[in-house]
């Protein structure tokens, strides 16, 4: 029998809920759009990889939709989190706690 030795995890839609559809309908109606933009996909793409700061987003944003403050932009981005059920943080922790088993999330 295999034995697992090492469990990488995604949290979002995994342990916490995301209201994807909600952070769309939101984001549309903030930035007074119908449909996202190609250029805005692209610029979120490489925010979520990584790929763009935190302040180069922002920047973007701003630039591009001036009637919004880094406030408004960070509360749009962080819309889609929704809840962090407690039985998920449970199970984290006693993974956590297995000396055998790395953990990555």
């Amino acid at each position: 029998m295999t034995k697992i030795k090492t469990l990488i995890f995604d949290f979002g839609d995994v342990f916490i809920n995301l209201d994807k559809e909600g952070a769309m309908t939101n984001a549309l109606e903030l930035f007074e759009m119908d449909v996202l933009s190609e250029e805005l996909i692209a610029i979120n793409t490489l925010y979520e990889q990584g790929l763009l700061s935190t302040e180069e987003f922002l920047e973007f944003y701003c630039d591009n939709f001036p009637k919004l403050s880094k406030a408004d932009i960070i509360a749009a981005w962080n819309y889609i989190i929704c809840d962090f059920p407690s039985k998920r943080l449970k199970f984290i922790e006693a993974l956590a706690k297995e000396k055998n088993i790395n953990s990555f999330y």
